[in-house]
């Protein structure tokens, strides 16, 4: 009963007035919906043609993906309205906070978990990016979710790790720092887990089926624009291209 409350008080606080504050509506906000009224207008192809395109222009750079699938959500049952644009966003970043509170709970067996998910829910910075169309806040809700679903497949339950897969694929395309974090989590886990993968190999192959099958929109975007993903990467100062030492930039990451 504590959780619901934790949980309602997240919806209520994000929905209060979410096209009022914050006070500006910024273009990375809008252009994700603008992105979705126009793949819906052209026939679910991009500006070049595309079927179903990996990525989306933004300032420049082809790196909105999850988010603009979502908001043909409230694109086609609402309309372009601010509140939805951001409502959206702040629904499906519910997630978070329920598998946060599921991890405190199911994982480490935290006496006081709703009172930890609602710290959670109740961060400051937490609080003002899930009340807009940013993809961050989005990217964090499904790498928890994929945490919770992997933590559940290393305690005992196998079938759990097809979930992860699931969730971190869109972590993956929904933000483009969150493809170095989720590939980065992926070799980390593969090698400090090793001997209990080995132990569930047939639920491993066909996870790695489902890794295959997600990482295809991937390849197709990097055969479309090769060359161009290290430039991507380096307008986001990652680690993975910056100037520095292997040292340097594993001290950094």
């Amino acid at each position: 009963g504590v959780f619901l409350l934790v949980l309602g008080l997240y919806l209520l606080s994000r929905f209060a007035a979410i096209q009022s504050f914050p006070i500006y509506f910024a273009g990375d906000e809008a252009v994700t919906a603008m992105r979705a009224a126009d793949l819906v207008r052209d026939g679910f192809r991009d500006y070049d043609g595309r079927f179903l395109p990996t990525f989306f222009l933004n300032d420049g750079k082809l790196s909105l993906g999850t988010t603009v699938y979502l908001q043909l959500i409230p694109n086609t049952l609402i309309g372009q309205q601010v509140w939805a644009t951001r409502g959206i966003n702040a629904l499906v970043c519910l997630l978070g906070v329920y598998f946060f509170g599921l991890i405190l709970r199911d994982i480490f067996k935290a006496r006081w978990w709703p009172l930890g998910a609602l710290l959670f829910a109740g961060l400051p910075a937490w609080f003002l990016f899930t009340r807009t169309a940013y993809e961050t806040a989005l990217m964090v809700s499904f790498y928890t979710a994929a945490l919770y679903a992997y933590l559940r497949y290393r305690q005992g339950s196998p079938r759990w790790l097809y979930a992860a897969v699931g969730f971190a694929a869109l972590a993956f395309y929904t933000y483009v720092p969150g493809q170095v974090i989720v590939t980065a989590s992926a070799a980390l886990l593969a090698g400090l887990d090793f001997r209990h993968h080995w132990q569930n190999g047939r639920t491993v192959l066909r996870a790695l089926g489902l890794v295959g099958l997600a990482a295809l929109p991937f390849l197709r975007y990097l055969i479309v624009n090769a060359g161009q993903y290290p430039l991507y990467l380096s307008l986001y100062r990652s680690t993975v291209t910056a100037d520095l030492t292997p040292w340097q930039r594993l001290l950094s990451f």
